[in-house]
């Protein structure tokens, strides 16, 4: 047979009840948890937020540095043409 959680219906000084977000349950204040949704849930229904929310993407490098062609020596000739 399931176990019933204790009765909430009783006082605690500085503590309410509430109505967890997730499950319907209620539960006194103290034992209830806050998600990064916002949502106040039992410590059953807690969900941590999923490691694929922070992704890491390493910084590259660039391939070419400085990609623009050498300027042309004036002196370099190709067969009987001049480079300029």
């Amino acid at each position: 047979m399931a176990t019933r959680h204790p009765s909430t219906n009783h006082f605690v000084m500085g503590s309410s009840n509430t109505i967890c977000d997730r499950t319907g349950f209620k539960r006194k204040i103290d034992e209830l948890d806050k998600e990064w949704t916002g949502h106040i849930v039992i410590p059953e229904a807690f969900n941590e937020r999923h490691p694929q929310d922070f992704p890491f993407v390493p910084v590259e490098e660039p391939t070419f540095p400085d990609a623009r062609a050498e300027e042309a020596d004036p002196t370099d000739s190709i067969g009987s043409i001049t480079v300029i």
